[in-house]
This record gives C-alpha cells, sequence and structure tokens, in this order.
C-alpha cells in the first residue's frame, strides 16, 4: 500500500508519501514540503500547491498511490493561539487542497486528527506544561530517535533542523498512522 500523508497549512505543507514493505514497515518514498513564504495572496498559495503537485518529481514519487490521508484542521479555539479568521482561512486552504489530490489521484482523501495518528503510531504526547515542548516537538523528536533517525535536516543559522523539518514529520506520522491501519 502507498500512502500520501498531508500536513497542510497556509505557511507550510508538510508531505510525505510511504510505502508498507514485505517486513510490515514504512519505506519513505517521499519527505517533503511546500513553503509558501513568498505568496502574498491565498490563490498564490493555491496555485504554488497545484504546481508542486503537478511538478515531475511528485509525479514520479506518487505513482500507484492507494490513499490520500489528511491531518484534520484545527477544530476549535486555544487560547492565545487561532482566531475566528485564521481557523476559516485553514479549513478553506485544506479544503481546496484536498480537492486539488482528490482531482489528481481520483482518490477522496480521509481525515485523521493528530491525536489519533500519533496514538496509532505509538507516539505518547505529554503535557507542554510538564516537559515544556508542545506536541508538534514532542513528535518530531520521538521520529528522530526512531523512524527517522537517518533523515538529515537542512539546519537554520542556529543549528537547528529547519522549521518545515516538523511540518514533513508531522505528514510521516499521518502516513505511517495509515500503513498501520490498513497493512
Amino acid at each position: 500500500m502507498k500512502i500520501l500523508g498531508l500536513d497542510i497549512s497556509t505557511s507550510i505543507t508538510g508531505i510525505s508519501i510511504l510505502e508498507n514493505n514485505d517486513s510490515g514497515d514504512a519505506n519513505i518514498i517521499l519527505l517533503d514540503k511546500i513553503e509558501f513564504k513568498n505568496c502574498k495572496t491565498f490563490w498564490e498559495k493555491v496555485d504554488l500547491a497545484k504546481n508542486y503537485f503537478d511538478s515531475k518529481e511528485f509525479n514520479l514519487a506518487s505513482q500507484g498511490l492507494d490513499k490520500i490521508l489528511v491531518e484534520e484542521s484545527l477544530q476549535s479555539f486555544r487560547s492565545g493561539m487561532s482566531s475566528a479568521l485564521t481557523i476559516t482561512t485553514l479549513s478553506k486552504f485544506n479544503s481546496v487542497v484536498s480537492y486539488i489530490a482528490r482531482e489528481k489521484f481520483k482518490l477522496d482523501p480521509e481525515y485523521v486528527s493528530a491525536t489519533s495518528a500519533r496514538k496509532q503510531c505509538g507516539i505518547k504526547i505529554q503535557k507542554t506544561s510538564l516537559i515544556g515542548k508542545n506536541a508538534k516537538e514532542q513528535t518530531f523528536e520521538w521520529a528522530m530517535n526512531g523512524p527517522l533517525k537517518s533523515i538529515v535536516w537542512p539546519l537554520k543559522k542556529n543549528g537547528q533542523p529547519k522549521d518545515w523539518s516538523r511540518d514533513a514529520t508531522d505528514a510521516y506520522v499521518i502516513a505511517l498512522s495509515g500503513i498501520k491501519k490498513y497493512k
């Protein structure tokens, strides 16, 4: 089974394509991102996403795709984090990018909550107040200590992996949850 996992956001969209192998593990076919920092409008971001899905590299990696799994967009407010406008914009963008993927692959996207995907992968998230790291950082650490330990991420000037590495990791977890679910 070959699964496309998407962590859709209006700043960076994480992309992962995994394929299960004979031992029941997942082979990484693609671990990537689409960055929207140079886009000024919503529709420029949509066009960039569509162009990415039409790119030669992506088309080679996605041949024979069986499923599309998309991380559900934020469903409720979090204190100090998301306004109604942010949630609405993210939901619209998630829908449009999902539609682009649906049209391209003739597969209906399935939506997975980040919490469910992490649970399916055996990732235990502790409260941020206890360890000072949010769920995205804890997920990244889990991946870097396990299935993605051989990945060499591009680094920022401070020596830390670039921010998009977290989005690509989240897309990986979304796809991996499908590999585990549909064995």
